[in-house]
């Protein structure tokens, strides 16, 4: 019920305040990507981040997953989901369900701070997570030249504010 198109923020020039805009509930999210006339729509992925940081009377680890992988699963995303959270306990719980629920793709996701990749002690473990076969999806990057240093680096994902202004940089470059 909150509206969160009404105030502005001043980090973000670009952004178009439409008040009255309501937050989606995750059933109303992929609801809409389902019935997305878009081909593209039809093998796009959600990367949910459960939230609980400093967050009193959640449910448990295990409770929030049967939850959440319910959700995913009654609308046909359990392969189209990247489970992530600060707290281990919530992801490593979802994704054993995840695979108990019978889902072939189960992704083994690390998000860092794109800062803390940066420095040569967060190439090196960038790297040595690729050995592991760990994606690094970093968060939040909002520049071309944060994007470029990331795609330089070989990460699999960007976290961004500016999802439209990430795709035009992509699509100018050919990489989209």
């Amino acid at each position: 019920s909150y509206d969160c198109g009404s105030l502005a923020n001043s980090e973000f020039p670009t952004q178009s305040q439409v008040p009255g805009t309501r937050y989606m509930t995750l059933d109303e999210l992929m609801d809409l990507v389902a019935a997305s006339p878009e081909a593209a729509a039809h093998g796009t992925g959600l990367h949910l981040e459960i939230k609980v940081n400093g967050q009193k009377n959640l449910p448990s680890p295990g409770k929030m997953a049967e939850k959440l992988m319910e959700r995913v699963a009654a609308h046909g995303f359990l392969d189209r989901v990247i489970i992530q959270s600060f707290d281990p306990r919530y992801t490593h719980a979802a994704r054993r369900l995840q695979r108990r629920l019978g889902a072939r793709n189960v992704r083994n996701v690390v998000s860092p701070s794109q800062d803390w990749i940066k420095g040569w002690a967060g190439r090196l473990l960038f790297h040595g997570l690729e050995d592991l076969k760990m994606e690094v999806i970093p968060w939040t990057a909002n520049t071309p030249e944060d994007w470029q240093y990331l795609i330089d680096l070989g990460v699999q994902g960007i976290v961004t504010d500016d999802p439209a202004g990430l795709i035009r940089y992509l699509e100018e470059r050919g990489l989209r």
